[in-house]
């Protein structure tokens, strides 16, 4: 029975990852004032991405009810509506400078450029966070640019 759940899971994830859905899923890993300087640490926010990824087949064997039914959210969230997926992705990156999270920020610029976000619109995403989040927004806002800045030398 396990067995057959953490395939379930394994087929769920690999089908949000290859529809651009994964980097919409927010796991509640928020930076703190104590990781505010890049938390990254020494990954890039690329690798950052790819840790993450490799973590959730775990949290996938360890919680296979909640992380089947957390993902189901999420696909539910992102599927095209009145907002295309690019939309959903910037609102996404907005909140995770805004809740001060690293590994949203990650997840969500690698997103927003997947689904075709510019770089204006993704700066544009990062000034309505600073309104909604203030100081701490700002700093966070420089962390998404470096994100950006990261995935996109990655892809060339």
């Amino acid at each position: 029975m396990m067995g057959l759940r953490r395939k379930r899971l394994v087929r769920i994830i690999s089908a949000m990852a290859a529809l651009s859905l994964l980097p919409a899923i927010h796991f509640g890993i928020v930076g703190t004032s104590a990781r505010a300087s890049q938390s990254a640490g020494d990954n890039t926010y690329p690798e950052m991405a790819a840790k993450m990824a490799a973590h959730m087949e775990e949290l996938g064997e360890k919680l296979p009810d909640v992380m089947t039914n957390f993902l189901a959210v999420g696909q539910a969230a992102f599927r095209p509506g009145a907002l295309d997926i690019k939309s959903k992705e910037l609102i996404c990156l907005g909140i995770a400078v805004a809740i001060r999270c690293d590994a949203c920020i990650a997840w969500h610029t690698r997103g927003s450029l997947e689904a075709g976000a510019t770089e204006q619109e993704i700066v544009e995403a990062l000034g309505v966070a600073i309104t909604m989040g203030g100081g701490p927004s700002v700093a966070y806002a420089t962390h998404a640019l470096e994100a950006m800045e990261q995935f996109k030398a990655a892809q060339e």
